[in-house]
């Protein structure tokens, strides 16, 4: 578990380093923008849940396989043992880490699968709702 936990946090770091998402800009709500909060979006709530990946290609194949995404509805959310928030706005689901590192995916729902596509990273996961 010790180096799924180092191999996660590797992964993590090449993102966010690889990641264009640190334009910038601000996506809080209160000044203006469009993203939206989960609990104003009735479609994220079929994020809710927990998701365990099944297949996985690209950076970080290997260690993304059978990771777990777990999605509250208040906007937080946890992967393995890392604590993030999360938005929904259009199709880009925003894991945001510790306030300050916001990583885009984009994402499609079909029932109880969930992928998650992150072209800048070359990264795609498919889930399945536990």
């Amino acid at each position: 578990m010790k180096k799924l936990s180092f191999i996660f946090t590797i992964m993590l770091a090449v993102v966010i380093i690889l990641s264009p998402s640190c334009d910038g800009q601000n996506n809080n709500n209160e000044d203006g923008d469009n993203t939206e909060t989960v609990s104003e979006n009735n479609e994220t709530n079929a994020f809710v849940g927990k998701w365990k990946a099944y297949k996985a290609e690209g950076m970080g194949e290997s260690s993304n396989n059978d990771i777990e995404y777990t999605f509250n509805d208040d906007g937080t959310a946890k992967i393995s043992t890392v604590d993030y928030k999360y938005e929904i706005s259009g199709d880009t689901l925003k894991m945001i880490y510790q306030d300050r590192i916001t990583i885009p995916w984009i994402y499609t729902i079909n029932g109880d699968e969930l992928l998650l596509d992150n072209a800048s990273a070359d990264q795609k996961i498919w889930f399945k709702k536990q």
